[in-house]
């Protein structure tokens, strides 16, 4: 991945993980049509300086929720030919952090850069093999999803059984 290379190479601080649909996706033999990078939040001068020479940036941070803006401290959207790359920054970009942040099982998928390892939570395991995924759309704002959202799943495993849980 060339973004996580430039990434990398800034700054050691960064420590990006690709989280949700991307490492879903790959762990199904499948492209990714949107990679979500979550890094560390640090000083992006240099960063954005060095993407905007490369790709078009366009900052989507308006569009973070509720009190995800407590965790969320930015989000970039990077234009890279037919894929979406967003930025993520975080606070505190652990895998296990990362993956509790998902409002579908079916996301709860992280691929550690630095590392090359994909970390699968029990619920994407148990949801993949079941061909289930469990929506959290419960009392908690962080975790619950977009109409859009819904639908893109819907749309995506139209075979899957769908549980809303409350």
């Amino acid at each position: 991945m060339e973004v996580i290379r430039l990434i990398n190479s800034l700054s050691s601080k960064a420590n990006p993980l690709v989280a949700g649909g991307a490492p879903r996706d790959w762990d199904r033999n499948f492209p990714a049509t949107d990679v979500d990078i979550w890094l560390q939040a640090w000083k992006l001068g240099p960063l954005f300086k060095a993407l905007r020479k490369r790709y078009t940036v366009k900052c989507t941070s308006p569009y973070v929720a509720g009190n995800e803006k407590k965790y969320i401290k930015a989000v970039y959207d990077v234009y890279i030919n037919d894929t979406i790359i967003n930025l993520v920054f975080v606070h505190d970009p652990r895998p296990e952090e990362v993956i509790g942040r998902f409002c579908c099982t079916l996301s709860e998928a992280v691929w550690c850069y630095r590392t090359d390892t994909i970390l699968l939570s029990p619920n994407y395991v148990h949801s993949r093999l079941n061909n289930c995924y469990t929506i959290y759309n419960g009392n908690d704002p962080n975790r619950r999803p977009s109409e859009h959202y819904i639908e893109k799943m819907r749309q995506k495993f139209p075979y899957y059984r769908e549980i809303i849980e409350t």
